[in-house]
């Protein structure tokens, strides 16, 4: 949206197109000589503490001013917050940050002070910059992030007309513990490539540790390959997904979208490689299922990874379709 050309609205050097009316006013401007972008959000009639627009959360490369504007656009005698690009700083990046805050004030209930949510959406930004931000994912990682994408994918397929709760439970882009937490129940994302054989990594000796508020772990293997001639791209996997989920619910996009700016994805860089699910396994992790847990260890030994060899696991395969079961999400 903040890439399309704009029409002014005022006169120059800023070019503003009005993006939304309601719940509040906001402008997407662009400077046509600098290219820089720029957000206008409308904050009312009454002025904001200087020690809350202090606080706002900022990073390099962007600056935030709250000024009273006697017009813009068709609106007067407004207090309006500026959120500007720097010169230099990455676009694209930017560009992101300014739409998720404007999908996010989209979905502001009417009760909802403006101040306390752009608080929150920049503190959000502020923390993954803090982490180092945007790093392309490695071809391991967007084997796992795809076999993530491709369960929440077939969970909406197996559930028509259901509202896609699931991704509120999704923790994998969080560095939870397992992959998806839903009451008491969890499923952990494994993708195999086939010429390794059958064989699953486990992060740690207390990823299938069984406790009171996991009671249940199924572990959802995915035989994936990857080609450069035939498949799904990444990219085109996340806008499958959001094509599924934007016809049900725009709030559960907009948690979708976060998660995938948490999970290191960013639009557009993922469309070379392919990757192709030849089949799915799902096995339950039960207390008789083979792994190593914490009081097996001396206290001593910690962070232990392992692999297991499903070829031994038989007895412990499951049904796909209990893996999509609605009652846990």
């Amino acid at each position: 949206m903040f890439n399309e050309s704009m029409h002014p609205v005022q006169p120059a050097p800023l070019k503003l197109r009005l993006v939304l009316v309601d719940p509040v006013a906001v402008f997407a401007g662009i400077n046509p000589s600098s290219e820089q972008r720029i957000l206008f959000i409308t904050a009312g009639k009454k002025a904001w503490g200087k020690e809350q627009i202090i606080s706002l959360p900022k990073w390099k490369g962007m600056t935030i001013s709250f000024d009273f504007h006697f017009k813009i656009g068709p609106f007067e005698n407004e207090y309006v917050v500026a959120i500007s690009q720097e010169k230099g700083y990455d676009t694209d990046v930017f560009v992101s940050v300014l739409q998720n805050i404007l999908e996010t004030i989209t979905l502001k209930a009417e009760t909802e002070e403006l101040y306390p949510l752009l608080y929150r959406t920049l503190d959000k930004w502020k923390a993954f910059f803090s982490k180092g931000g945007y790093k392309k994912l490695t071809e391991e990682q967007q084997k796992g992030l795809f076999g993530e994408l491709y369960y929440i994918k077939k969970w909406i397929e197996k559930n028509p007309g259901i509202p896609p709760t699931l991704i509120n439970c999704w923790e994998g882009p969080l560095t939870g513990r397992l992959d998806f937490n839903m009451l008491h129940h969890c499923i952990e994302i494994k993708t195999v490539t086939e010429k390794i054989g059958k064989k699953v990594k486990i992060s740690n000796e207390t990823q299938l540790t069984l406790t009171e508020a996991v009671q249940s772990i199924y572990l959802y293997v995915c035989f994936i390959e990857n080609s450069q001639t035939h498949g799904t791209s990444l990219d085109s996997m996340v806008n499958t997904i959001r094509d599924l989920i934007e016809s049900m619910s725009q709030e559960i996009l907009l948690v979708f979208n976060e998660l995938l700016i948490k999970a290191g994805y960013r639009d557009g860089e993922y469309a070379e490689n392919l990757f192709a699910i030849n089949s799915v396994e799902v096995y339950d992790a039960n207390e008789n299922f083979p792994r190593i847990l914490p009081e097996s260890l001396h206290s001593a030994v910690s962070h232990v990874s392992y692999s297991i060899d499903l070829k031994a696991c038989e007895e412990f395969l499951l049904q796909e379709n209990r893996a999509y079961n609605t009652k846990w999400s």
